[in-house]
């Protein structure tokens, strides 16, 4: 395992509302205010602050829906590959808690 990779996916994934957004958006796409009422604990601006960060590392990407420009956060193609992690982290979960 390389070091330096594992910091770095650690950087981005290693705070607790990353990986609760993302768990959100592989189940489907969702407004701000639908991730909101999910992470009632992080503020509006960490939540910002995440989503900015996961869409920044192509984890989640933003769109804008018409006619009404809502805006929605969906999970990337390389952002689901993260479901296998997620999985392990509730499997462990499951066993050791």
């Amino acid at each position: 395992m390389q070091n330096g990779l594992l910091d770095r996916g650690l950087e981005i994934l290693g705070d607790r509302s990353a990986l609760r957004i993302i768990k959100e958006l592989l189940v489907g796409p969702k407004r701000f205010a639908d991730l909101k009422s999910e992470l009632p604990e992080a503020s509006t601006a960490i939540l910002s602050q995440r989503l900015l960060e996961l869409e920044g590392s192509g984890i989640i990407s933003r769109e804008v829906r018409s006619p009404s420009l809502s805006v929605v956060y969906k999970i990337t193609e390389d952002g689901a590959h993260l479901k296998c992690v997620l999985e392990a982290i509730g499997d462990w979960s499951t066993k050791y808690l």
